[in-house]
């Protein structure tokens, strides 16, 4: 059975894939495909991004903070269904593959690994996991 393709459907995909849309951009979306299929390669015509997120030394609160709001910004700022995708692809792969800044001797570690999710969150998901088994901030995690 196919997907119809119209408004509402426009609109949950933008959701799941990405963070959602005003109106008129879900709309444009939604004008922009004849299916789903297209819209879906939209989506996914994301580059690995070389984004670096700020690289501290210390664990104090307030580089925990200004990271998670570099974050934040980042994924608030994607232009476009195909970097909003990317960005949550970054999120899932960062609650799939738990890492705790908590446990980190160093907050870079935390920044290594986003962008690892952002350079490899799209690709084969056995190399991800290989570099993730690498990844320092996985490795102190796991004690």
């Amino acid at each position: 059975m196919a997907v119809v393709w119209n408004y509402e459907n426009a609109a949950h995909l933008l959701k799941r894939c990405g963070f959602g849309g005003a109106p008129d951009d879900i709309q444009a979306f939604l004008e922009r495909h004849p299916d789903v299929e297209s819209a879906v390669d939209e989506l996914l015509s994301f580059a690995p991004s070389n984004k670096k997120p700020p690289l501290k030394k210390d664990n104090s609160f307030e580089s925990k903070l200004k990271q998670q709001r570099w974050w934040v910004k980042t994924m608030a700022k994607a232009r476009g269904p195909a970097d909003m995708c990317r960005e949550k692809l970054v999120l899932f792969h960062h609650n799939f593959l738990a890492s705790g800044a908590s446990k980190q001797p160093e907050l870079r570690f935390m920044a290594y690994q986003n962008r690892l999710f952002r350079r490899m969150g799209k690709g084969n998901f056995r190399e991800l996991l290989r570099e993730f088994n690498r990844d320092p901030a996985n490795l102190y995690y796991l004690d």
